[in-house]
């Protein structure tokens, strides 16, 4: 995670959250329920990070000894479901569900219900708050962000002032396989994702 401020090329602060010792498996961002960022992490001995961005400080750590087939965030509740696959029964797979509170680490609940992802709705695999797009505007509408591919590969950001079209900043990186741009929900923050094989790199910048 990388911070600077808009119309400011240098980094105000920066911060690569403390590996566990296991191999980095994933890690997303979502907005908690006071509305700040944060980075939720896991690796591949399912322990499960939740990272506060603003501040570079870990919030809670915890383990689903299970593993993980998948990870869904309720934004609203600030809970974490972990899915583990289970066996085939005809045409059903009856998956398993741990819920856990992402502001204590605690667990909540634990269910086996095939239809689970289609009763909890609000558990969704990526943020659908600060909504990550190639094209996007704030909250208040008055800036437009949007990711341009450029003729040598490289991923450039482009932010204008919609009312007057006018360009405000730009940033450029090289990922390998894609970048998206998104807002925070109360508009404080302009994020961009450039995404690589093996590596993951979020720049957050403060309007």
């Amino acid at each position: 995670m990388r911070y600077r401020t808009v119309g400011e090329a240098a980094l105000t602060g920066e911060f690569v959250p403390e590996p566990s010792g296991a191999t980095p498996v994933g890690g997303r961002v979502f907005v908690g329920p006071d509305g700040r960022l944060c980075l939720v992490a896991w690796d591949s001995e399912s322990w499960f990070s939740v990272w506060d961005i603003d501040t570079g400080k870990l919030v809670t750590r915890f383990r689903d000894p299970g593993g993980a087939s998948d990870v869904r965030v309720n934004e609203v509740e600030w809970r974490l479901a972990v899915e583990v696959e289970g066996k085939a029964v005809g045409r059903y797979r009856r998956s398993t569900f741990t819920i856990w509170d992402l502001r204590t680490g605690g667990r909540i609940d634990k269910v086996t219900d095939e239809a689970w992802t289609r009763r909890n709705p609000d558990y969704s695999s990526r943020s659908r708050t600060q909504g990550f797009s190639g094209r996007v505007a704030s909250p208040d509408g008055q800036l437009r962000a949007a990711m341009l591919e450029a003729s040598d590969g490289s991923w450039v950001l482009l932010v204008h002032d919609i009312a007057t079209e006018q360009e405000v900043f730009r940033a450029r990186e090289t990922p390998s396989r894609r970048a998206l741009a998104g807002f925070s929900a109360d508009g404080r923050h302009l994020l961009a994702s450039w995404e690589s094989e093996g590596r993951s790199l979020v720049d957050v910048w403060h309007v």
